[in-house]
């Protein structure tokens, strides 16, 4: 979700860097309620949190915070929480007051996360409340499962759902939105940026590449090391100290919405978050 700004050696892009005492990561969520860095370049993906949650999205902050939200099969709303990827645990912060935000990214020239629901809402949320404020309603889009926030086009590319494939989108921090393309893989739940490279990841464990003027993808690489569909992707803002704290954003559970299952499988078309694709 966040791009990494930081870690290019010798001509390839590092997803994991240790630098000193400092690294910088990128990361998946998976629906078994792991958090985890993936290598892009091996497609290793190697779990750090294991406490369980149903996760639907992740986010890094410009300090390296962390959020992440799922959907609530009960209907209640999502929940924003503190994670730490340490001590693996998890504090609440508060309820987002809004169900299915299953896209979760910040724009870090205001250090603000947004949000997308499954029924076109684009969202900024308050991270000391959960709260989180409609800043407008998308025609033609519903979240496939992420957002990123691109500073070369200052938006955030975003993909919305069809029953058979993935459409990229852009959407401004006012909440502009246009339609760039489709994808071509279905169940695109997570989005990384990683220098130009613009990574997709869908809830099978393919690793894509998606052209940012045609919204095309190009199968890349299977993900290892899962043993949960992937829901949701993002990147640390910088290289940071061990032991580092990071926050999440999580809401329990799973939605059923017309022929689509979202529980970051809503997020995902019939998938049940925290079910094998």
């Amino acid at each position: 979700m966040k791009k990494l700004v930081t870690a290019i050696i010798g001509a390839a892009v590092v997803t994991l860097v240790t630098s000193g005492n400092a690294r910088a990561a990128s990361f998946l969520a998976t629906g078994d309620g792991k958090v985890g860095t993936i290598d892009t370049s091996t497609g290793s993906f190697t779990p750090v949190f294991t406490n369980g949650v149903n996760w639907g999205d992740i986010g890094f902050s410009n300090t390296n915070e962390l959020f992440g939200d799922s959907v609530n099969i009960n209907g209640d709303p999502d929940q924003l929480y503190r994670v730490n990827l340490d001590s693996n645990t998890l504090t609440l912060i508060g309820d987002l007051g809004v169900q299915n935000v299953a896209g979760l990214d910040f724009n870090p020239t205001n250090n603000q996360v947004y949000g997308t629901t499954f029924a076109g809402g684009f969202y900024n949320i308050n991270t000391s409340t959960g709260a989180a404020t409609l800043v407008a309603n998308i025609p033609n889009f519903s979240t496939a499962g992420d957002i990123v926030f691109d500073p070369g086009t200052n938006a955030f590319f975003a993909t919305s759902f069809t029953p058979t494939d993935s459409t990229l989108f852009s959407i401004a921090p006012n909440g502009t939105a246009s339609q760039i393309g489709n994808i071509g893989f279905k169940n695109v739940f997570g989005l990384i940026e990683q220098g130009n490279t613009l990574y997709g990841f869908t809830a099978d464990g393919k690793q894509i590449t998606i052209d940012k003027t045609t919204g095309l993808g190009t199968f890349d690489r299977n993900v290892t090391g899962l043993t949960g569909t992937i829901v949701g992707a993002s990147s640390e803002a910088t290289a940071v100290p061990e032991p580092r704290s990071v926050l999440g954003v999580v809401a329990g559970g799973i939605l059923l919405t017309g022929s689509a299952i979202k529980g970051r499988f809503i997020k995902k078309t019939k998938i049940t978050k925290g079910a094998t694709c």
